[in-house]
């Protein structure tokens, strides 16, 4: 990274620090208290970036005496433009600012308006779930004392440079990812300070660079002067990356300890596509503000458009994918695009012309063509000419043939199956391009392979003392303070038990193993579409950027992080449950344990993201059962037609348990019309059958579903239906003849309709399981 691209990046990251000081109590503007803060803060950084952060404001640059080539005027209309990425006004013509207004939830535009929700942030730092609530949610001077408290304790065990940066911007995300950037509730108070700062350093160094490759040295002039005509200029690409091949390099799996092997895999694909963006942005001179998002095998990256980050952004690509065909043939892929834009595009001005979806759609189709022409004639002439292996095995776990180990595995696989209790257990991902006998695998390097290390925080930092050829440290879910080169990646990866034996038979009832996959529905649209306001004037005035940013980064905190603590079990009231995560990225999630914990989850997940979302999106499941001895492979096949048959219901927003399309339905049918009507009935007069010792339900339940069942094929007899039923008539009265008049007459009535039917059977479905033994 460029030292002038290094110093925008920090201006432009705290420029606005000031903002907590003044909501904490201080007088003055934010900018001057920003000033001091950062002059006494990072005293090596210098005047020209200790001016930036005082005169980001118009009013006061013009007056400043400064250099032409001062940062300060960078900084400028990067706030500029960023602000113009976040601020849209509501419909009120008065300006009104409120101190300690909490932050709107960047859903609250997303498919519509959903207004008055706010979030309380969360200000131990500690990741804590973060959902918003309905009301009008208020902070205090005592809030924004305790964040300056905390920056301030940070910042003097942190230094500057670039190999500091992305710890900068994890201690940012932290502290200021859940308050407000604006507090003038005459515009939308959606995007977080955060955000706002991010987005800023990304502009801030991409119009940097850009005017450097176009030999702009009158940055007064450029930037200040001829601020509309600048953000005309197509100083950005808009680069997006797709990793293909995803599901069968992670279900490819045949063997008993298959489910440990899904888990290492998932979690070598996240690990490579962040190494991915890193890599890139390295080579790039940029670091992670200039990420807009990653998550789910995806990405969306701001970069400068010049000559030279294509050619190294097209030189990156080539590298890794040559690795990937070296290690894996052609089961994984990385197809990639890109497209310049101006700030005017980002901020999709003119809104009449939509050029936020041109954008968007260019690349995107630049991706799609790529992957239908994967290969260029060199690389078809490489792959053709290959020698055969000459091992006669195949590996037991994936099936490849060649590097086998003595137990019959390939080299992959045995690593894959020996850091999957690391990847539980340590907190540390450490990069380096030393090789070492303690490395748990590669990954491509620019010049030549990277070893990656699982370990502890003290681990890390011993060999960050004496290492001089580390190239970055990973963390998994905290900010550890003070550890350079570190980026922290938010990773679900919750589990009760590792063993699938033991997980089924921790189930209530039956001893069976409960696999369910979730996937958002309908991602794609709200991505590019989702912040459009259906008709009239100013339809598009909320699609932007950052926007989008936000949203991107909510989605990845709800799938790698507050999952974690939705199954631990949230504000005491719930019990953790006794399921463990496969894979959990950017939009969907694929789980297994006890069978009837795994339901409880799923409601949990869906419950949650409605709230998360302000009931802005829909979250479709699948759920199947299986004996814990059932290849994991098989079961994450038939769970994903289940999840299908969920994502065809009308409406979306729906689960699908056991068999596809006979037992689908919409979350509150199946909540409201399965579990709290049909179920209670059944459980009303059951229960006291076995209380009573009688315990002759099981037997009728099976006819009662034969019957229901056979009334698709023919016409449901009723009177045998009545013949059941009566044999279950108790002798005298009490509760338990009660309770069998309600589930007769109940039973009989939902016989007559096609719906009920469904849902009766599989109420008895879920009774029966939770009453079996064997």
């Amino acid at each position: 990274m460029k030292k002038r691209t290094e110093w925008t990046a920090y201006a432009c990251l705290y420029h606005d620090v000031g903002k907590i000081l003044y909501r904490a109590g201080e007088s003055g503007t934010h900018s001057e208290s920003g000033y001091q803060f950062v002059k006494k803060a990072f005293p090596d950084l210098g005047e020209d970036v200790w001016n930036a952060v005082r005169y980001h404001h118009g009013r006061a640059l013009q007056s400043a005496d400064l250099p032409e080539q001062s940062l300060a005027y960078l900084t400028y209309i990067a706030d500029n433009i960023s602000a113009g990425f976040d601020r849209r006004e509501n419909d009120d013509d008065k300006t009104v600012f409120d101190k300690y207004v909490a932050l709107s939830p960047v859903f609250i535009h997303m498919n519509g308006e959903h207004p008055g929700y706010g979030i309380r942030p969360d200000l131990s730092g500690k990741g804590a779930c973060v959902l918003p609530d309905k009301g009008k949610m208020k902070l205090d001077v005592t809030d924004y004392q305790y964040l300056e408290n905390r920056l301030s304790d940070n910042i003097r065990k942190m230094q500057t440079g670039e190999q500091w940066l992305n710890s900068h911007l994890a201690l940012l995300e932290t502290l200021t990812g859940q308050i407000p950037s604006s507090t003038n509730v005459s515009e939308s108070v959606d995007i977080s300070l955060f955000d706002h700062l991010k987005t800023t350093a990304a502009v801030g160094v991409c119009l940097g660079e850009y005017a450097e490759a176009k030999e702009v040295t009158d940055f007064k002039k450029a930037f200040l002067k001829d601020e509309r005509e600048t953000k005309e200029w197509p100083a950005f690409l808009l680069y997006s990356a797709d990793l293909s091949g995803i599901q069968n390099f992670i279900y490819t799996v045949q063997t008993t300890k298959a489910l440990k092997t899904l888990r290492s895999r998932s979690f070598f694909l996240e690990l490579l596509m962040e190494h991915y963006v890193d890599e890139l942005l390295s080579a790039a001179g940029l670091a992670r503000m200039n990420l807009l998002y990653s998550g789910g095998g995806h990405c969306f990256l701001l970069m400068p458009n010049t000559e030279e980050t294509i050619r190294k952004a097209e030189r990156v690509h080539q590298r890794f994918n040559d690795w990937l065909f070296d290690h894996f043939g052609i089961l994984l892929y990385i197809a990639h695009g890109y497209t310049p834009c101006s700030a005017n595009d980002l901020m999709n001005q003119p809104s009449e012309r939509n050029p936020y979806h041109r954008i968007f759609r260019e690349v995107s189709g630049q991706i799609a063509y790529q992957k239908l022409h994967r290969y260029d004639a060199d690389a078809l002439i490489r792959m053709n000419h290959q020698a055969p292996h000459s091992g006669s095995r195949e590996c037991k776990v994936c099936g490849r043939t060649d590097h086998l180990t003595k137990d019959g595995i390939c080299q992959w696989c045995a690593a894959f199956e020996s850091m999957s209790e690391k990847i539980r257990t340590q907190l540390v991902y450490y990069v380096s391009r030393q090789p070492s006998d303690k490395a748990d695998f590669t990954l491509p390097g620019m010049d030549g392979d990277v070893f990656v290390t699982i370990t502890d925080e003290a681990g890390a930092r011993k060999r960050l003392h004496d290492d001089q050829e580390v190239v970055r440290v990973y963390t998994k879910n905290q900010m550890f303070t003070g550890l350079m080169y570190a980026t922290r990646l938010h990773i679900g990866d919750y589990a009760a038990e590792t063993w699938l034996e033991k997980l089924a038979d921790s189930s209530t009832g039956i001893g069976r193993l409960g696999v369910c996959r979730m996937d958002v529905d309908n991602l794609g649209d709200a991505f590019v579409r989702g912040f459009e306001q259906p008709g009239g004037k100013g339809g598009q005035k909320y699609v932007t950027i950052s926007r989008t940013s936000a949203f991107s980064r909510s989605m990845s905190l709800f799938f790698k992080n507050y999952i974690n603590t939705i199954f631990q079990g949230r504000g005491g009231e719930e019990k953790p449950l006794n399921v463990l995560i496969v894979y959990s990225g950017g939009d969907d999630v694929f789980f297994a344990g006890a069978w009837n914990d795994v339901i409880e989850g799923a409601e949990r997940i869906r419950k949650a993201f409605r709230q998360f979302t302000c009931e802005s999106l829909t979250i479709s499941a699948g759920i199947g059962i299986f004996d814990a001895t059932y290849p994991v492979r098989l079961s994450a096949e038939k769970t994903g037609e289940l999840e299908d048959s969920a994502k065809n219901h009308e409406g979306k927003d729906a689960v699908t348990l056991f068999e596809a399309h006979r037992q689908t339905y919409s979350w509150d049918d199946y909540r409201n019309k399965v579990i709290d009507q049909k179920l209670q009935v059944i459980r009303a007069f059951f229960d006291l059958e076995k209380d009573e010792r009688n315990d002759r339900g099981m037997a009728f339940l099976y006819r009662i579903v034969e019957l229901l069942r056979r009334s698709e094929s023919e016409t449901l007899n009723l009177a045998r239906l009545a013949y059941v039923l009566s044999r279950l008539e108790p002798g005298k009265e009490g509760k338990q003849r009660e309770a069998y008049r309600n589930l007769s007459r109940s039973v009989y009535q939902w016989a007559l309709s096609e719906e009920d039917r469904r849902q009766l059977i599989t109420a008895i479905y879920i009774y029966v399981y939770l009453r079996r033994e064997r």
